[in-house]
């Protein structure tokens, strides 16, 4: 978004417990008004691998409705990305573009290795896709000419857009059996339309209801074997030809 400024950008490259090798992107900048929504990172599909291993990001947030205040609020953000073996720096393109190296954090690395130490071997991390929907359908503005039209002539075909959203729920539990089988009680299908529904008509905020109701219903499953829950909105672009 090019409202978005964007001051500060980091890249730190660290193993997983489960030896994956990811990338913690952290993002701190400025929205010039109040009433803004969370700001998100969207990465862009490559058909093929970049040359230059960069990957380049997109901001995302909800533009302000209504009447707001002349303010500059200061905002941060960190997303966890695979690092892919072509991957060198990140692009974040907002206002102004910056770009950093993938630097590899070793306390990071050490920080989770002691994490996953002092687990105890019977608890599980859970992570499972609730919902998806698109938003956001538009086109880009942009024309692609292909020779699939009569004879092989070329033939223009405006580029389309659409926001992708996939609600993730990650689970701090017990074993994965029982952490699977709670899910299945505190998100049943009627829950998750209504939380699919919320989401398509308002957002994150106007399912918060729905998430909080299968949350408590989570808790009481799973008592005190419960260490944490988390819901998060992973979104991102995705690009065709019509």
């Amino acid at each position: 978004m090019s409202l978005i400024d964007v001051t500060s950008v980091t890249a730190q490259q660290f193993n997983s417990p489960l030896g994956e090798e990811l990338v913690v992107i952290t993002v701190s900048g400025n929205l010039p008004t109040s009433g803004w929504g969370p700001v998100n990172l969207s990465p862009y599909i490559y058909i093929s691998d970049p040359s230059d291993g960069v990957w380049d990001f997109g901001l995302i947030a909800k533009e302000p409705v209504g009447m707001v205040l002349q303010v500059i609020e200061p905002f941060e953000l960190r997303s966890i990305v695979p690092k892919l073996s072509w991957l060198k720096a990140v692009r974040i393109n907002a206002s102004k573009s910056v770009m950093a190296p993938i630097e590899l954090n070793e306390s990071l690395k050490y920080e989770l290795f002691q994490r996953s130490q002092n687990r105890d071997a019977t608890r599980s991390l859970i992570s499972q896709q609730l919902a998806s929907y698109d938003d956001s359908i538009q086109p880009t503005g942009t024309i692609h000419w292909k020779n699939d039209g009569p004879f092989g002539l070329p033939v223009p075909h405006p580029e389309m857009k659409k926001l992708t959203h996939s609600i993730i729920i990650t689970v701090d539990g017990p074993d994965e059996s029982k952490v699977r089988e709670c899910l299945s009680r505190a998100f049943t299908s009627a829950t998750i339309a209504a939380i699919l529904a919320a989401l398509i008509s308002g957002g994150m905020a106007a399912a918060s209801a729905f998430f909080a109701a299968g949350t408590e219903s989570l808790k009481s499953c799973l008592g005190d074997e419960l260490i944490s829950v988390n819901i998060v909105d992973d979104s991102h672009w995705v690009f065709w030809d019509v």
